[in-house]
């Protein structure tokens, strides 16, 4: 466990695992993930997943306006579902949020908001430092 993590006074459980992810241009790779899941005692006002952009958000976003935040590097790498795009499109005003977001979807992780947990699948690195993690969700809470 993590001192970072439990500072949060959230509930919370991690596992690790690899996984094959495949990226926009058939390359696979084999990655280890951590995921992390925060149980939430009071349901956030953001509801939003952030994955790696790929032909299938791309079609899905023909049909679907997707929030944008202005910042080319996150808009192209980073596709958003959300049913609350005002406070989705608040939340990711936050540099640093954005950078944990973009960090997690680069490699193929996955981050997802609902009304019981935040999940995060963020790619496994070395010395692991949680504190962009935690502001994240912080943030969320916050929200």
């Amino acid at each position: 466990m993590s001192a970072e993590l439990d500072s949060l006074e959230t509930p919370y459980e991690q596992s690790q695992a690899k996984e094959t992810v495949e990226f926009g241009d058939g390359e696979e790779v084999t990655k280890e993930f951590v995921t992390t899941s925060f149980s939430l005692v009071t349901p956030p006002r953001i509801k939003a997943s952030f994955s790696r952009e790929g032909l299938t958000s791309r079609v899905v976003k023909l049909f679907k306006k997707e929030v944008q935040v202005g910042d080319p590097t996150f808009d192209d790498v980073v596709y958003i579902s959300t049913d609350t795009p005002a406070e989705t499109a608040a939340f990711l005003k936050s540099d640093d949020v954005r950078a944990t977001i973009l960090q997690a979807v680069t490699d193929g992780g996955n981050i997802v908001i609902d009304e019981r947990d935040i999940v995060t699948k963020i790619p496994s690195q070395d010395g692991g430092d949680d504190k962009p993690l935690a502001n994240l969700v912080r943030a969320v809470l916050k929200a």
